[in-house]
């Protein structure tokens, strides 16, 4: 097997919920409120009259701002896909290739910025709406024009747009609007860069650990037999959605590996609560699991993970996994979150001592299908859609888990349950 199938085929987003970002952008109403904003010498002062007109479009530029970064991160750094860019088409959208079969391929900051300068140009007008909705009566006297400028920790948009307003037989005049948005998405586009970079300096391997080190998840999904989808995710939420920077690679030989796990996801565990979690292989007949995380022990055989976490530790940890197939050794890196007390997200169920408890879960997929296969974290009777649990005396309180959700190995989503037990 060739080292670069060695690679995490799990993606810690939602690729359907994602699409459905891409697709149906929602506008914002004009009453948003946006970030802190500051005097440029593209922002004039605005006549104080007119500064209702000024936070009309800022709030619209924001929105549409937010809009772009989530369009242009699904593609590779473009909003406007060039039929030129080499390119992987995915279920929810085409990510242009920044690696292509020994080949640097990836557009230049100044390009990804002039993007989204374009996408703000071309769709601020109907988030405006022709100023329906404004109270006052504006005439657009020029186009919008923008300058995006990406930073480590922010994107501004700068955009030129002469508007007319007329208020109480007065006519004001307001060319220049700005606003910033405090986002990830230029270190994401730092992170794709490396990759790139890593890609061309090593072709024919990658190594899993290297994407550990810039502090977003990172994660590589296979789509066909010589293309790789990159994965980087911040913590931070767009349009309801995570932000999400993805970039392709095309390679001249198979990325596809001959074993792999199936199930990587971020954990969670509460401590004084039993966890337990089942890591599973693509094929399972003579194959060894390890891991390699002080205090974590792992059923060699199984790929069981079991324990109680004590609050000494309660943290952040990474579960560094292996998997011997013969003379293939895959190597994977999970995190895992342990909180002192139950997760404020977690949904409530009730269980009686004494009297069995079923519960079924919602594991449909929108494609009929490929249904989705289901696991939970905890020490439950799970069969993949519903738990049976029968609580003892000793079972009295709290009782933490998750079930998540994958598709072919793709971590699709996780729901967080409590089931509490008079």
């Amino acid at each position: 097997m060739h080292p670069k199938g060695q690679v995490s085929l799990f993606i810690i987003i939602g690729l359907v919920l994602l699409a459905a970002a891409v697709l149906f952008f929602s506008i914002a109403e004009p009453s948003a409120v946006g970030p802190a904003q500051t005097e440029t010498g593209l922002r004039q002062k605005t006549p104080q009259k007119a500064a209702p007109l000024q936070s009309y479009v800022e709030a619209c530029m924001r929105q549409t701002g937010r809009q772009a970064l989530v369009l242009a991160g699904s593609q590779g750094g473009f909003t406007h896909l060039p039929d030129d860019q080499p390119r992987v088409d995915t279920i929810m959208s085409s990510v242009a290739a920044w690696y292509d079969k020994g080949m640097d391929t990836r557009p230049t900051d100044e390009e990804v910025a002039s993007q989204l300068s374009l996408y703000m140009d071309e769709v601020l007008p109907s988030c405006l709406n022709d100023f329906q909705d404004f109270p006052y009566p504006v005439k657009v006297l020029a186009e919008p024009h923008t300058l995006a400028t990406i930073t480590e920790s922010k994107v501004i948009f700068e955009t030129s747009y002469t508007l007319e307003m007329t208020l109480d037989d007065e006519v004001l005049t307001v060319d220049a609007f700005r606003t910033e948005l405090t986002t990830q998405f230029g270190h994401a586009l730092y992170v794709g860069k490396a990759i790139a970079d890593m890609e061309l300096a090593l072709p024919d391997e990658i190594d899993p650990t290297f994407m550990n080190q810039f502090g977003m998840d990172v994660s590589v999904h296979a789509y066909r037999e010589n293309e790789v989808v990159y994965v980087i995710k911040g913590d931070e939420e767009l349009l309801g959605f995570p932000l999400v920077f993805m970039v392709s690679s095309i390679y001249d030989f198979d990325t596809t590996p001959e074993n792999r796990f199936t199930n990587l996801a971020p954990l969670r565990a509460v401590v004084g609560q039993p966890f337990s979690y089942d890591f599973d292989a693509l094929n399972e007949s003579d194959v060894n699991f390890s891991m390699h995380t002080p205090g974590f022990f792992i059923n060699r055989s199984a790929g069981v993970l079991r324990f109680t976490p004590l609050p000494e530790d309660v943290g952040n940890h990474t579960l560094f996994l292996e998997l011997q197939d013969g003379p293939v050794l895959v190597r994977e890196a999970v995190p895992i979150e342990i909180t002192q007390t139950v997760p404020a997200d977690s949904l409530r169920l009730r269980a009686a001592v004494g009297v069995t408890f079923r519960h079924s879960f919602p594991v449909a997929s929108p494609l009929p299908d490929f249904p989705y296969t289901g696991y939970v974290t905890g020490p439950f009777a799970f069969n993949g859609s519903s738990l049976t649990y029968t609580p003892l005396m000793a079972d009295q309180g709290e009782h933490f888990f998750e079930v998540l959700l994958f598709d072919d190995g793709v971590f699709i989503n996780k729901t967080a349950y409590v089931i509490e037990v008079p």
